[in-house]
């Protein structure tokens, strides 16, 4: 298929959305909304509705329906996210039915409805858009979603076959076992699937697995984002498992997963096969990390030379995964972000990581909060840092009784400096003498 590239200003004439902040719209105000947007956009190539972070009453909504239905152009992405905030259920369920009506007969390949609280009920008022056979990306954040709702979600997608998505976005809604395993057949029928997220939902170990099992049915992942679903030890190996058949997978979020030793291990086997040879961001934090499971994960750092962000926050490696992670550094030749926060890191690994990020040739900055750095060990990695053009951030929540062992790393760098410089020096000697023979 041909790419038509548009410009930035002809991006700018297809998108209608309504500015200013948030507010409570009736139906004078949409009107006034609606002629301001015209006036920036071109009716008759609008490609874009985003009318969301604003709460409409029903007249409002069908003024918008009104105007969408005056229009000759084809709308293919609708983003009406937190359209209903503060109304009552009744009369914030008749918004969504009437924009959904008025977004009906376009062909729309991206819907976003998050940020409203609209449960099964919601799902409902949404069907004349969720039934369309056209939708690529569909996003349902922060929605309230039972599991109740996700089985309907699922009933209304798959009737007469599920549209050809290749992103599905969940977050924050207390879903439970039942919501995954509606979530999981409809991935079943997402051949072509690359973006999935299903974080902050509550799954339960039944869930779990169910999720593991959804991104076990797809080969075509770019990106996974389960974060916050408490895995544990079954669901951790078969994720793992689904992992390695995600060869093009490019951002993966595992924090807060409960993910087990035994499922790490079989991640960073998948690593080492060079599995992922795209990935750019990895988030393994508040899981637990052991420094013997760092100094596996670190063994596999040469197969990661797109990594560009590497988050390990919260985990329990202490300084001696600190400096198992230091020795391998040199591997991850992409990165420019690291995240240690609260990972009981004393000075010494602080500092001995510090200098080893200096030598990657695209890193850009270290997050180091939360750990056991006294005052000096802030001091002189936050010297050292700025000395060679890195950014540091917020090192306020140290614990300053935490064990200052700074000094002898300090005098170590200082010996081994000195030894450098008295083997430059012999070398030089003996340079000299080879030239007068």
């Amino acid at each position: 298929a041909t790419t038509i590239k548009m410009s930035s200003e002809e991006i700018l004439l297809s998108v209608f959305q309504f500015c200013a902040g948030r507010e409570f719209v009736n139906e004078e105000r949409a009107k006034n909304l609606i002629e301001s947007a015209t006036s920036r956009a071109k009716s008759n190539s609008l490609t874009q509705l985003r009318i969301g972070n604003k709460s409409y009453d029903n007249a409002a909504a069908q003024a918008i329906a009104n105007y969408l239905d005056s229009l000759d152009s084809n709308i293919d992405v609708a983003d009406i996210g937190d359209i209903i905030a503060g109304r009552p259920e009744e009369e914030a369920l008749r918004t969504l039915t009437i924009i959904c009506s008025g977004l009906k007969r376009f062909n729309l390949t991206e819907f976003n409805v998050s940020d409203n609280a609209m449960g099964a009920k919601g799902v409902e008022a949404c069907k004349e858009i969720l039934c369309g056979k056209s939708l690529k990306k569909l996003y349902m954040c922060n929605d309230g979603l039972s599991a109740e709702a996700l089985v309907l979600l699922a009933s209304i997608l798959l009737e007469g076959g599920c549209p050809p998505l290749d992103t599905l976005h969940f977050y924050n809604n207390m879903s439970g076992s039942g919501g995954a395993a509606a979530v999981r057949d409809i991935v079943r029928h997402c051949p072509d699937l690359e973006s999935f997220r299903y974080s902050a939902t509550r799954p339960g170990p039944e869930g779990c697995l169910a999720i593991a099992e959804a991104i076990a049915s797809v080969t075509k992942l770019k990106r996974i984002d389960v974060a916050d679903d408490n895995f544990g030890e079954a669901a951790s190996l078969l994720v793992a498992e689904a992992l390695k058949h995600q060869p093009q997978l490019e951002y993966l979020n595992l924090r807060d997963d409960a993910f087990s030793e035994e499922g790490f291990v079989c991640l960073f086997d998948a690593i080492k096969d060079s599995t992922f040879p795209n990935l750019n961001f990895l988030d393994l934090s508040g899981n637990e990390m052991s420094a013997e499971l760092v100094l596996q994960f670190s063994q596999c750092f040469v197969q990661l030379n797109k990594l560009e962000q590497l988050l390990l926050d919260d985990n329990e490696f202490g300084t001696e995964g600190c400096l198992h992670m230091a020795t391998a550094l040199s591997g991850l030749v992409s990165l420019n972000t690291l995240s240690v926060c609260c990972c009981e890191i004393s000075g010494k690994g602080a500092f001995v990581l510090s200098r080893a990020l200096s030598k990657l040739p695209k890193f850009l900055k270290l997050e180091i909060n939360g750990n056991a750095l006294v005052e000096r060990a802030i001091d002189e990695v936050k010297r050292f840092l700025l000395s060679v053009g890195k950014i540091i951030g917020d090192l306020e929540d140290n614990d300053e009784d935490g064990e200052d062992d700074i000094e002898s790393v300090l005098a170590e760098l200082e010996e081994e400096e000195h030894n450098d410089k008295d083997d430059g020096e012999d070398e030089l000697v003996a340079a000299m003498k080879a030239s007068a023979i």
